[in-house]
């Protein structure tokens, strides 16, 4: 499992990496592209559940993706530990409660 500090030295490590190649001109664009793409969005994804908005429309579209409510929040809360080394919500009645989302 990663940490929030893991993934990003990862993505500082695979940015230089694209530098150093582009200096040589080894990559190709579709390369560094997709490199960069994967950094940016790794990034987005953690400002993403850092912050209350976030964490919820990154719950509502977890929801397309699984079979219950709770899986979805289960998913995403993991993604969270992933990146932060703690869960963002004890568990899913705790999530629900935070949101109010007993009232939707």
């Amino acid at each position: 499992m990663e940490t929030k500090q893991t993934q990003l030295e990862t993505n500082l490590e695979n940015l230089q990496y694209l530098l150093d190649q582009t200096k040589k001109g080894i990559l190709e664009t579709s390369t560094i592209r997709k490199t960069l793409y994967n950094s940016i969005n790794s990034l987005c994804c953690v400002e993403s559940l850092v912050s209350v908005k976030g964490f919820l429309n990154l719950y509502f579209e977890e929801l397309t993706e699984h079979e219950t409510k709770s899986k979805a929040f289960d998913d995403l809360n993991e993604r969270y530990k992933n990146y932060f080394g703690e869960y963002k919500f004890k568990d899913f009645k705790e999530f629900r409660e935070f949101y109010r989302l007993d009232l939707i």
